[in-house]
């Protein structure tokens, strides 16, 4: 569970991303009469995942046209010839009713109303709902509306079947935007996800005194960030075996070539997100075990306001402004505010005060990428580095200049894990573990393979 997002060409912001992962009990439901993106059984677990997204252009990227979403799991299903998708884009309006109501708890109430021009200003708070905070954080944007969520143009049938077999099962789908974000504004999107095939379903049997035979099913989770998403992506398409048959190894890495090197790490392509999310909001008859997590991601605490309705909630945040140490912007904002209040500052006096424990290689490095940037001038060869005149005070995040400072870094994203680039970054790794339990008095499922890098 989890969702990578991408513009070829393009740096984007994303100001806000709230990641509601929802995992039910379903009623039986027959799939010959299934009406939903759903056809489970009580053998499994239905999830639902819910992605809002304040998405924004910062200035110096050319318009966002469309975004790339890659998913590390199946969200497909067949329909006689053709496959489809099972992914939906919601645009954020103040209609709140109905299915979505319920993955409305993060913002306060009434619900925002769209000002003329199509814009909302959605209020959220930082802790959850019922911790007594009082001032919302605020993000104003535009209510975007999409095209249909398709497969990218370049992927034929027969790439979408292979990256939904067992031996890959990946999803990558394209959303046309109506309305392109210009330089400089941002824009609200929801995306509804459901996956079809859920990996490592682990059936126990467990006898009762007064009932029959019940059934004990384990399922681990792993949520993920869009950095491992990404990577794992690319790794599975470079391990075809003997049984996926003659040519797919040459398929495969012309998959590998539209969606990874003209996509994810074309030039000029980064994204960067500011405020992550992930709620994982669970029955109360499923029993959450063993769970654990990794540094890029802090726990918050339970979600009192969705317990309260009989759900178990848990919440985590990320992104750049919980990993300031090893982002990339912050990093370079450091820079410019200590030359705004001390003055000019020669290369090594500034890695030295401002470098991380161990990162004064890295740093030096990132104070050049900063000059040929333009965001620092040197008075002369070698001599103190100053502030542009026209850099504005407490604008420096959205001044073309940074996005020039980002690309240059999303140019060697192919090579990060091995280079001092990959010091300072817009995606913060991160990755939530938990085993998850419950019981039915049925036959074990069908058990798929397990795939052990996870998503």
């Amino acid at each position: 569970m989890c969702m990578d997002v991408f513009s070829p060409g393009c740096c984007i912001n994303i100001e806000y991303l709230l990641e509601q992962v929802w995992i039910e009990r379903p009623k039986p439901v027959s799939r010959s009469n299934a009406t939903s993106a759903h056809t489970t059984s009580t053998k499994e677990i239905r999830v639902t995942e819910v992605y809002d997204l304040c998405i924004g252009n910062p200035g110096g990227s050319p318009p966002i046209r469309e975004l790339y979403l890659l998913f590390p799991h199946d969200y497909t299903r067949k329909e006689e010839a053709n496959r489809r998708c099972t992914v939906q884009a919601w645009p954020m309006n103040s209609q709140t009713s109905g299915k979505h109501s319920r993955y409305e708890w993060a913002y306060t109430a009434p619900p925002a109303r769209a000002d003329k021009q199509g814009y909302v200003t959605r209020r959220y708070f930082r802790e959850p709902p019922g911790f007594g905070l009082v001032e919302p954080f605020a993000l104003t944007g535009r209510i975007l509306t999409t095209k249909d969520v398709a497969f990218p143009k370049l992927l034929t049938s027969a790439d979408t079947d292979l990256l939904a077999s067992s031996k890959i099962r990946k999803t990558v789908l394209c959303v046309g935007l109506d309305d392109p974000i210009a330089p400089g504004d941002a824009g609200w999107l929801r995306i509804v996800a459901c996956p079809q095939k859920l990996d490592a379903v682990y059936p126990k049997t467990r006898r009762f005194p007064d009932t029959k035979k019940v059934f004990q099913y384990e399922y681990g989770i792993i949520i993920g960030c869009p950095h491992i998403v990404r990577v794992m992506f690319g790794h599975r398409l470079e391990e075809p075996t003997e049984e996926t048959g003659p040519g797919i190894p040459t398929q495969c890495e012309r998959i590998r070539g539209v969606v990874l090197r003209d996509g994810a790490y074309a030039k000029d392509t980064s994204t960067r997100i500011v405020d992550h999310r992930v709620a994982l909001i669970v029955d109360a008859d499923i029993e959450v075990g063993a769970m654990t997590y990794t540094d890029g991601i802090k726990f918050i605490g339970r979600i009192p306001s969705l317990e309260e309705q009989g759900h178990t909630a848990f919440l985590w945040g990320g992104g750049s402004d919980r990993n300031r140490e090893y982002d990339l912007l912050h990093n370079a904002k450091r820079v410019v505010d200590m030359i705004r209040f001390n003055g000019a500052k020669k290369l090594e006096e500034l890695a030295l005060a401002l470098s991380p424990s161990g990162k004064h290689e890295a740093f030096s490095v990132l104070l050049n990428k900063m000059v040929l940037a333009g965001l620092l001038v040197p008075k002369e060869k070698d001599g103190p580095l100053r502030l542009p005149d026209n850099l504005a005070a407490d604008q420096e995040t959205n001044d073309p200049r940074m996005t020039t400072l980002r690309k240059s870094y999303a140019a060697c994203s192919q090579e990060r894990a091995y280079s001092l680039l990959a010091e300072f970054t817009d995606l913060h790794p991160f990755k939530i573990d938990c085993q998850l339990k419950w019981l039915a008095p049925e036959q074990p499922p069908e058990v798929h393979p397990v795939h052990p890098e996870g998503p």
